[in-house]
């Protein structure tokens, strides 16, 4: 298999697991849900986060023949900016799904509600981002 072909199996099947996250998280945003599962939530989290590795592991191999290019195309700085908001954002999501696992939304405080949408919407708006530079952009 080559690099391009595994790269993006892990972007669909990692895209998949974002999608069921979004789905749980969905669910608990609008009380559909009380609480999260926490097995499932550690799950999809840790599953999303060696999918990015993988994802960023393999985009650098196929970034590499052609290195001086890719400095040269403002859409590679902007996909750089996006992974690495959906890298930082993991590390708040998780701390912020703990939450989910414990406690009704309702029951949040509006800091802890704000901030959840707002990690929601980064994450989401990162992966899309991504995935629309690297198939329209680069």
């Amino acid at each position: 298999m080559d690099i391009l072909t595994f790269h993006l199996g892990t972007l669909i099947l990692t895209g998949l697991v974002v999608l069921y996250a979004d789905h749980m998280g969905f669910r608990y945003f609008t009380g559909r849900s009380q609480t999260l599962d926490p097995k499932k939530v550690r799950w999809a989290h840790r599953l999303v986060f060696i999918g990015l590795f993988i994802l960023i592991i393999t985009g650098v191999m196929l970034t590499l023949p052609s290195w001086a290019v890719w400095f040269e195309n403002p859409f590679f700085y902007a996909k750089l900016a996006f992974v690495a908001t959906l890298l930082v954002n993991g590390i708040f999501i998780d701390r912020l799904m703990q939450k989910a696992t414990i406690m009704p939304y309702a029951l949040l405080s509006a800091p802890e509600r704000r901030l959840l949408m707002v990690s929601g919407a980064l994450s989401a708006t990162g992966w899309v981002a991504s995935v629309l530079i690297g198939f329209f952009g680069l």
